[in-house]
């Protein structure tokens, strides 16, 4: 089942990039950059952050601090043909992007996703990324 968005807040939008920054504070403090598992759900949720899903990338960042023993096998295990993607230097510059879209924004609107014209057709694949999205997370919150 879709869950419906978040009100986009000032507040939820603060409160989801405070949890990214931790998230990353834990990797720094480590010293390690994130594994598959981590990497995944860091950059599901800066993706979410970028569409103003809060709610989703507030999932994501949840599935970032499950413990290793209770992750999916299937879901932890890198292809081998697929080297890390996200370390924790481009994961911290696309909060930073994040960040500066929103301190660049009216009060009371985001600018994260660009307006784009009716019929385009842009606007219908923003709508079916976004649903495919919720779908995704739901699944992961299930065990799909």
């Amino acid at each position: 089942m879709e869950q419906s968005p978040s009100r986009d807040t000032p507040a939820s939008r603060q409160t989801v990039l405070d949890a990214f920054s931790a998230a990353l504070g834990l990797l720094k403090a480590a010293k390690r950059e994130p594994d598959y598992w981590e990497e995944e759900c860091l950059a599901l949720a800066l993706s979410a952050m970028v569409c103003g899903l809060h709610d989703v990338a507030t999932d994501e960042i949840d599935a970032f601090h499950t413990a290793v023993r209770q992750r999916s096998t299937q879901a932890i295990a890198r292809p081998e043909s697929s080297p890390p993607r996200f370390t924790v230097a481009r994961l911290r510059r696309g909060l930073e992007q994040v960040r500066r879209n929103d301190e660049s924004a009216p009060e009371g609107r985001r600018r994260s996703v660009p307006a784009v014209p009716e019929g385009s057709g842009v606007s219908e694949i923003f709508e079916d990324s976004r649903s495919n999205l919720y779908a995704w997370a739901g699944s992961r919150q299930h065990g799909d």
